[in-house]
């Protein structure tokens, strides 16, 4: 079911990853954003591993808020992501996230 949602929310995305031992949402362009109080996927909630959530929009008061977030897999990313291209060490999707992937696996995702 999440795989469909990130479907419909696609290229709306944001990457899960560690700084200053702090759990953010980045987006492509290196700005950090927060969970919405009404969505069910909070800061606190995150995933400990890396990975993206996608969002339906962005809304701007205080800070920068992502609402209606939904978790997504890296595979779900991939399947569904805008535009894949080969890169030598893996994947690259979406002109900004890159998997590495193994030859075969990579021309699998393809």
């Amino acid at each position: 079911v999440r795989a469909v949602v990130c479907a419909g929310l696609l290229p709306n995305v944001a990457r899960l990853c560690d700084k200053g031992g702090k759990r953010r949402m980045v987006l492509k362009d290196g700005s950090k954003i927060s969970a919405q109080q009404k969505s069910v996927v909070q800061g606190d909630r995150l995933p400990k591993s890396d990975g993206f959530v996608c969002f339906h929009e962005l809304v701007r008061t205080s800070a920068l808020f992502g609402s209606d977030l939904c978790l997504a897999s890296n595979y779900a990313v991939v399947v569904f992501g805008d535009s894949v291209q080969r890169v030598p060490d893996g994947l690259l999707c979406d002109g900004w996230i890159r998997f590495r992937a193994e030859g075969e696996v990579a021309e699998a995702m393809l």
